[in-house]
C-alpha cells in the first residue's frame, strides 16, 4: 500500500484530502492471520508453578496458561453456580458473535468457534483441571484482562478482571454476577472468557493453536441481523467495520454522519480503519469524516502504516 502525495488544486484554492492507493485490506490481513493459524505455540508446562500465569502470542493475541492451585481446585470442586452469570455457558454463540466485531476479527471468531462448543461441555471449561488455557482479553470490552494473584483476591475463586467493563471472572473463566462484585457491568456482560484452540500433547507439553486435523469453521451473520433496528449512522459504523461498501453508500444516502464519534460507540472513520478497505476510508473522507482521537492507535493496532501517514497528513 502506498500513499499519494497531498494534492493542491491551486486554481480554486481547494485542498483535496490525501488519498490512499487501493489495496487489498482487509483480505491481506485476514490471509496473514490464516497463515499463522497453522503455527502452534509450544509451551513447556514443567516451568509453570501453581498459581503462576504465563502468556504466549498466538495469531497476534495473548493466550494465558494458568496453573491452578490447591485452593483453586477446592473452589471448583464445590462451586456455587448461583454466583455465576452464565454457569451453563448458554451465551456461547452470542459471545462468539460478539468476538466477530469487524473484518479484522474474522479469523479469531472462527478459531473460537472451533474450540468453544466442545470445551463448554467439559468440566470448568478446561481440558486439564490443573492447567487453564484462556484468551487474555475480555469478551465484554476487548480490553486486556488483569490477573489477580491469590493474595489480592477478595473472593477465593475470582482470578481475572476486566478493568474496562468492571467484570470479574473465576478460575474457570466464568463471569461472576455483577451484584456480587459491586460493578454494574450491564445485562450484556454475561459472557464467559474465550478458550483458544489448544492440545495437551502429554503431561509436560501444551500446544496452543489449531490442530492440523481440524477444519476452521465458517461463521455467518446475515446483513438483516447485522443492521436491524440501527440508525443510518449506526449502519454506517457497522458497514465500515465489515467492509460493506454498498451499505456504506446507502447509509450515507440516508443521512448518516460520516464524522460521528463518541466514546464507547466509536465512529465510521475508526471502524473503517479496523475493518474497511481504503476505498471506504476515501469515501468517508469525501463525506466529511476526520480522524478521531483514537484513530492513530487504531491504525497501529491493525498495522496500517499508510493510514497512519494519512492521519498525520490530515492534521
Amino acid at each position: 500500500m502506498k500513499l499519494y502525495k497531498l494534492v493542491f488544486f491551486l486554481a480554486g484554492c481547494v485542498i483535496l484530502p490525501p488519498v490512499l492507493i487501493a489495496d487489498n485490506y482487509p483480505q491481506d490481513y485476514i490471509d496473514t492471520q490464516l497463515e499463522a493459524v497453522r503455527k502452534p505455540v509450544k509451551v513447556n508446562l514443567k516451568n509453570i508453578k501453581p498459581g503462576q500465569l504465563v502468556s504466549v502470542q498466538y495469531v497476534n493475541m495473548p493466550v494465558w496458561i494458568y496453573r491452578r492451585t490447591a485452593n483453586d481446585l477446592a473452589y471448583l470442586a464445590k462451586i456455587d453456580k448461583s454466583l455465576l452469570a452464565d454457569p451453563e455457558n448458554k451465551n456461547l454463540r452470542s459471545s462468539i458473535e460478539a468476538a466477530y466485531g469487524s473484518s479484522a476479527s474474522y479469523v479469531w471468531a472462527r478459531l473460537l468457534l472451533s474450540e468453544l462448543p466442545a470445551i463448554e461441555k467439559s468440566k470448568h471449561l478446561s481440558k486439564n483441571n490443573e492447567y487453564f488455557v484462556v484468551g487474555g482479553w475480555s469478551p465484554h470490552s476487548g480490553c486486556a484482562l488483569t490477573y489477580l494473584p491469590q493474595k489480592s483476591r477478595s473472593n477465593i475463586g475470582v482470578a481475572f478482571h476486566d478493568t474496562c467493563s468492571g467484570a470479574f471472572f473465576d478460575v474457570a473463566g466464568m463471569v461472576v454476577k455483577a451484584e456480587l462484585t459491586g460493578n454494574a457491568i450491564g445485562t450484556s456482560a454475561s459472557f464467559n472468557l474465550y478458550i483458544p484452540p489448544h492440545e495437551f500433547k502429554n503431561k509436560t507439553t501444551l500446544l496452543v493453536g489449531l490442530r492440523s486435523s481440524i477444519v476452521l469453521p465458517e461463521i455467518h451473520i446475515s446483513n438483516e441481523r447485522r443492521y436491524m433496528g440501527k440508525s443510518p449512522t449506526e449502519k454506517l459504523i457497522t458497514a465500515a467495520k465489515y467492509n460493506d461498501i454498498e451499505m456504506v453508500r446507502m447509509a450515507l444516502n440516508e443521512g448518516a454522519n460520516a464524522n460521528f464519534f463518541a466514546i464507547r460507540k466509536g465512529g465510521p472513520f475508526d471502524a473503517a480503519i479496523i475493518g474497511g478497505s481504503t476505498e471506504i476510508i476515501e469515501l468517508l473522507i469525501a463525506n466529511g469524516a476526520k480522524p478521531s482521537p483514537n484513530s492513530f492507535n487504531v491504525a497501529g493496532f491493525v498495522d496500517r502504516p499508510e493510514v497512519i501517514e494519512l492521519i498525520n497528513r490530515m492534521k
